[in-house]
């Protein structure tokens, strides 16, 4: 399921039998965002644009973006109440995680247990069934239960501190598909190639995480994440420039296409593999006297995010940088000497 995958990256999680207590993306009036583990780097500064777009709530900022609506517009106008017919507003259900989930936050104690992440949804007045002025808003926790916990009965609705497992019937999933949809923003970062960097020889650049998200398409050279789309409107984020600054200094700041998407060979040179992001001149001395001992390879990466409500694709918000710095250690070229 979408909404889940996607923002698993960004969670952090505090236990109470099991159950944490932490809000992640909330799409609304108040753009809000998200929170990160504390293990993990901080977001870019920055905030987040929300709009509404013909009857859906909008978002898109550094960490990702998202869009939730009130009805189906375009793909048949049926309302909240049409779509659950006689089964209520869910509030929370569960969605499996997996045990790399769990060591991620670091639970790693829990052998007995099955983990999942408990979403919980926000913003439809149970009564009348219609969405509230703020817009759908969801919240997760990681929690785990016991092996063999049963499923709760359906069709609820159950709160988040139910200790039974929450299934949604196939018109609650049905709504919730419909209403959240949302992808994040990688943050930068690369990896040199060849590994072991020398002095004035020339060193290849490559973003491996980014290569191999699946939520990253490619049009030649140009990224995009989505597009998802939930009612009539669809959004994507779409990557503007990706530049490297490999001494930390912006002396030799260059931009990348992509984010060095090709992965030159072993062996490979500029004139062999024309398409990667080579630092051609390559470093002129070594990083022993850096602080740490190695340079401060410096990535900005350029989004700008899009949406479209079939106008053609229009920007929601000015584009905004995420940046990110990796130590990179260079040697002096060893010589040998033969006698």
């Amino acid at each position: 399921m979408v909404i889940r995958r996607s923002l698993i990256a960004v969670l952090a999680a505090t236990a109470v039998f099991g159950l944490g207590a932490t809000p992640a993306f909330g799409w609304g009036d108040d753009g809000s965002g998200s929170q990160r583990p504390p293990s993990s780097p901080p977001p870019p500064s920055g905030g987040g644009t929300s709009r509404v777009v013909d009857n859906c709530h909008l978002y898109g900022g550094p960490d990702g973006f998202g869009l939730s609506c009130g009805t189906r517009r375009g793909g048949g106008g049926e309302t909240v109440a049409e779509i659950l017919g006689p089964d209520p507003v869910p509030q929370c259900w569960d969605e499996p995680a997996s045990a790399q989930d769990a060591v991620n936050l670091g639970v790693t104690d829990r052998t007995d247990f099955d983990f999942y992440w408990r979403w919980c949804l926000s913003g439809i007045d149970p009564k009348t069934r219609t969405v509230t002025a703020g817009g759908v808003t969801f919240s997760t926790t990681f929690m785990w239960l016991p092996k063999g916990t049963k499923d709760c009965d359906l069709p609820g609705p159950y709160p988040g501190t139910a200790t039974c497992r929450i299934v949604l019937t196939e018109r609650q999933r049905e709504l919730v598909e419909l209403n959240a949809k949302d992808s994040m923003i990688p943050s930068p970062g690369v990896v040199a190639k060849p590994a072991a960097v020398r002095v004035r020889v020339p060193v290849a650049f490559v973003d491996d995480d980014a290569l191999t998200n699946k939520a990253i398409s490619w049009d030649g050279n140009q990224a995009v994440i989505g597009p998802i789309a939930a009612g009539a409107v669809a959004m994507r984020a779409r990557l503007v420039t990706y530049t490297i600054d490999p001494t930390g200094t912006g002396q030799d700041a260059f931009d990348c296409a992509g984010f060095g998407r090709v992965v030159p060979p072993d062996g490979a040179t500029p004139a062999s593999s024309p398409d990667a992001c080579w630092y051609r001149a390559g470093y002129q001395h070594s990083s022993a006297t850096q602080p740490d001992e190695a340079y401060p390879v410096r990535v900005d990466a350029t989004w700008v995010i899009e949406y479209n409500a079939g106008g053609g694709w229009q920007a929601l918000g000015a584009p905004f940088t995420k940046t990110q710095q990796t130590p990179l250690r260079v040697s002096e070229i060893q010589t040998i000497v033969i006698n």
